[in-house]
Formats: structure tokens, sequence, C-alpha cells
């Protein structure tokens, strides 16, 4: 028997999916400009908006965290910031946190220059997950919360993994396998994003 909770969250995802979702950038997302560390979009906000809502019927639900989706996107006007590190890459270690709030670690970066993206997969949250941490920056019915460049099968990086899995300060709930973690950790292992 569904319970009333499940039965709003059906209701408020069909609606959704009958009309166009109001979708807005978070803030943490409003980190990923040109000048940053992060893939960035060279276009407006409100391009990058639109472009979600014309590719919005392709979403996809992660598998493992409710309220978080996956939207597939055309990689034109997108820059990854991830590159290849080699034996003859410079790297550059700081100890900060991503943003107020959260607790810092090591953070590794690569001397190098971002290049034109190959894919492009936007993390949306729905407002129902945000508000239940109160990290919500509007009253739309999702939120971008990263532009990630990486291929479709790329891992999250084990750091975001371990925020999530213990439900740490800017993580949202998520479980994975010994076998998740393993997987990142060999993936992560020879990728930085660039230096800014």
């Amino acid at each position: 028997m569904k319970t009333l909770e499940l039965i709003y969250e059906q209701d408020v995802l069909n609606n959704i999916e009958s009309s166009e979702p109001s979708i807005a950038i978070s803030n943490f997302a409003k980190r990923q400009t040109k000048n940053s560390k992060y893939a960035h979009f060279e276009g407006s906000w409100e391009e990058l908006i639109q472009l979600i809502k014309d590719h919005f019927n392709n979403k996809t639900e992660a598998p493992n965290r409710k309220g978080v989706w996956y939207v597939a996107l055309p990689p034109n006007k997108f820059f990854s910031s991830i590159i290849e590190v080699n034996a003859g890459t410079q790297l550059k270690a700081t100890f900060s946190a991503r943003r107020e709030g959260e607790a810092p670690y090591i953070q590794i970066e690569a001397m190098g220059v971002k290049t034109p993206s190959k894919y492009i997969t936007i993390v949306l949250y729905s407002h129902e997950l945000l508000a239940k941490g109160n990290e919500q920056s509007s009253d739309a019915d999702f939120e971008v919360v990263s532009i990630n460049s990486g291929s479709p099968n790329e891992p999250t990086p084990p750091m975001a993994m371990a925020r999530n899995q213990l439900a740490l300060p800017g993580g949202t709930q998520a479980s994975y396998s010994a076998q998740d973690f393993a997987n990142s950790i060999i993936y992560w292992s020879n990728k930085a994003p660039v230096s800014k």
C-alpha cells in the first residue's frame, strides 16, 4: 500500500511531466564559470535552462538517489575542465572546502586548459530533495546543481561519494557498494581538474 508521501511525490512528478517544469540554476552550480576549475557553458544561464527544458523528456533518475535526475545535452558550447594526468603534468594541491559549511579537504588540480566537451550531463535536484536539507536556492521544481562533462559512465568522485554515503554537509544521502568506491578510485586516479 502506498504511503501518502509516495502518492504526493508521484502526483508532483505527474504534474511536472504534463507541463513545462520550472528550472533554476542553484547558487552552488553558479560557480561553474569560464574562469573556474569546473566544466562550464559558454552561453547564458537563461540559454542553459531553455536547453534543459528542450531535452527534459529524456531525463533519467539516478538509480540510488531519489530526487536526483540526469539530463543529457548536446556538448556544443560546453567546456570540460578534467584532463588526464601523466608523468609530465604539473600538479597543485590545496586544502579547502567547496563552500562554506563543508569540511575542507585536500584537492589536487592540474596545470592545463579546458577543452571542448564530448559529453554533457546536467544534474538536477528536485525541490523536495533540496528542501529536506534547506539547500534550495529557489522555489523552482528542479535546480541545476552540476554541469558534468564526463562520459555517461563516469563515476562520482570518491570524496563526493563518501560525503553522500555518510550524509555529511554538502552531501545528498545515497548508498554505494565497495565495488562502486573501487571503480571510482581507479577511474579518478589519473584525472584532475585544471587549475583556475
